[in-house]
Formats: C-alpha cells, structure tokens, sequence
C-alpha cells in the first residue's frame, strides 16, 4: 500500500494521482499501464511517485483500495449487526440495486471497479488486488455468520463451503453482469438485479435445510 506520506499529501494532489492511475488502469490494463503517461496526467514526476509508492503494483493496490472506500460510502453498505431477520435479504437486495446503479457515474473510482476483473484476470497484478479480495472474503464471510445467528442462513453445509460457493457465484455473477450492462434497459437490469439476489438466497437460505423433492 502506498507509503504513509501519500495520507499526508494534500488531498487535490492525492485526488490528481489517483484519478490518473485508475484511469490509465482501467483503459489498459495493469502490465500495458504506462507510469509515463500517469505521470503526465496527474502533473507529477517519478521521483514523486516513486516517494509515495513502491512500484506499479503497490499503485495499483491503493487506488483499487480507495476505489472500494468510494463505491462503499455512496452505496451506504449498512454494518453488518444492523441486519435482522426480517430485513436481511431486502437489504441486500437494496444494497445490490444501489452498488449496481453507480456503474452509471463517471468518475475514476467506478470505471475501474467495471475494469476490476479485467484486471483480476492478469497474474501480474493478482498481488495488487489481493487486498480487495482479502477484504470481500472478510466481509461476506461475516455477512453469513450473521445470517446464520439470525437464523436466515443455512447451517448444515460448513461456513467456508459457502463462503466459497457464495463467493464463486458472485464473481461470476459481477462479470458477466458488468460486460452486459451498458446494453440492458431500465427494466432487464431492475429485474436482472433482483434474480441475482434471488439466486444467493436460494442458495443460502435456512428454509432449504433437509430439503427434499
């Protein structure tokens, strides 16, 4: 991650280099992403952004981190222990429409979450999404203890067999969802949105324990 120093820049400067790195990221990968031309773009130098990050990768990492930050705090993610029973899958549902509806603003932070598995896809910059990765597997795995104290999820499969079918399917779901979007009209993406949720709940759901045909 970057460098303490970076927090302590001022926060226009911050805001230039991260901006030009998420867009050279997003518009060409991260081996093809040039320093040269982030550089250029955020008006800096090498030495500068030598001072702040230890290489491409380490850049990589902070601005998909901050691009995180940004897409959670204007989706509103609700805390985890807020959830109860009678709410729990209506407010991911909610939060499902809302995260999906700000692939539709234009700024740096969400055209690189679109490019998020584009990038996830080259080896070299599995290491600089890591973190990201790391954190959605904290998260979700929490999500479903909380389902399960609540009675909502399924207990008689192991917690981290469906952590990873969960996770699995999300992912899947995140890219071919995000590589269709721009073609889908108001109505297919509400309704698309919606089965999607539809499927995770069946998936997890306490009501299919010992279910039979």
């Amino acid at each position: 991650m970057a460098r303490p120093r970076f927090e302590k820049l001022d926060p226009l400067k911050q805001e230039k280099i991260l901006a030009a790195a998420a867009e050279e990221f997003a518009a060409r990968g991260f081996e093809s992403a040039s320093l040269n031309r982030i550089i250029e773009c955020a008006g800096t130098s090498k030495g500068a952004l030598y001072y702040y990050f230890d290489d491409k990768a380490d850049l990589l990492a902070t601005v998909a981190e901050q691009a995180v930050k940004r897409v959670l705090a204007e989706s509103d993610f609700p805390p985890i222990e807020s959830l109860t029973k009678e709410d729990y899958w209506e407010r991911v549902r909610e939060l499902s429409r809302r995260s999906f509806r700000l692939l539709e603003v234009d700024t740096w932070y969400v055209r690189l979450m679109r490019a998020f598995w584009r990038l996830r896809e080259e080896d070299a910059a599995r290491r600089a999404t890591a973190g990201v990765m790391d954190w959605s597997r904290d998260v979700t795995r929490a999500f479903l203890e909380r389902g399960q104290a609540l009675g909502t999820v399924r207990t008689d499969l192991p917690l981290e067999l469906m952590l990873e079918m969960f996770l699995a399917a999300d992912e899947a779901g995140d890219r071919w969802i995000m590589e269709r979007w721009d073609g889908l009209d108001e109505r297919g993406k509400a309704e698309l949105l919606d089965a999607r949720v539809d499927f995770a709940r069946d998936m997890l759901d306490a009501r299919h324990m010992g279910w039979e045909p």
